[in-house]
C-alpha cells in the first residue's frame, strides 16, 4: 500500500504531518476525525480539534500529553490521549513535528490484538526506523518531495533504497 506524508496542519509551534493513502479522497487523519465525530458526537469532535490546532499554535508537541507506546526506547511512538475508545497513534519526533494518523476503535486491549491498529503502528514505527537509521531525512523532506512510501501488509516499509534514491538525486 502506498503513501504519502501530507501536511496537514501548521501553525507557531509545531506542524503536524499524516499519511495520505494512494486513491483515498482524504487523508488518513481526516478519515478518522470523521470517524471519532460520528462515534463520540459532535462536542468531543469540536473538543478534539481546538486540541490539535492548540497543540500547533500555542503548546507544541510535549510528549507528556501522550500515552507511551513504544516498544523501545525510539521507536517515538504515542497515542493521543482523552478519547476514549478511539485511539489516534502518533509518531513524535520533536516538540515541533508529529505524524498524526487514526487507529480506529479500540475493541481489545492491546493494539497489538487488533490487526487494523497494529497496521497503523507498525508504518509508524516503519517511519520512525526510517528516520533513526537516516538522519538526513525528516517529515518535512519526505512531505515536500511527495515520495511513495510502500508498505507492506503488516506495516513495514519495503521501498526505502528507493525513498533514498529519490532524496540522494533529488528527482
Amino acid at each position: 500500500m502506498k503513501f504519502k506524508i501530507f501536511r496537514y496542519s501548521q501553525g507557531s509551534k509545531g506542524v503536524i504531518y499524516t499519511l495520505w493513502k494512494e486513491g483515498d479522497e482524504l487523508p488518513e487523519l481526516e478519515n478518522a476525525l470523521l470517524e471519532y465525530k460520528e462515534i463520540r458526537g459532535e462536542r468531543y469532535f469540536y473538543e478534539l480539534i481546538a486540541f490539535i490546532r492548540g497543540m500547533c499554535e500555542k503548546t507544541g508537541f510535549r510528549v507528556e500529553r501522550f500515552r507511551d507506546e513504544n516498544l523501545t526506547w525510539k521507536d517515538g511512538i504515542y497515542a493521543l490521549r482523552g478519547t476514549a475508545e478511539y485511539r489516534f497513534y502518533l509518531y513524535h519526533n520533536s516538540s515541533e513535528r508529529i505524524i498524526l494518523t487514526g487507529g480506529g476503535v479500540k475493541t481489545t486491549k492491546l493494539f497489538q490484538e487488533d490487526p487494523k491498529l497494529l497496521f497503523v503502528v507498525n508504518c509508524l514505527k516503519s517511519v520512525s526506523k526510517l528516520l533513526w537509521d537516516h538522519p538526513e531525512l525528516n517529515l518535512k523532506l519526505l512531505s515536500d518531495s511527495e515520495i511513495d512510501l510502500d508498505f507492506t501488509w503488516s506495516g513495514e516499509l519495503s521501498n526505502i533504497d528507493e525513498i533514498l534514491e529519490k532524496i540522494t538525486n533529488g528527482s
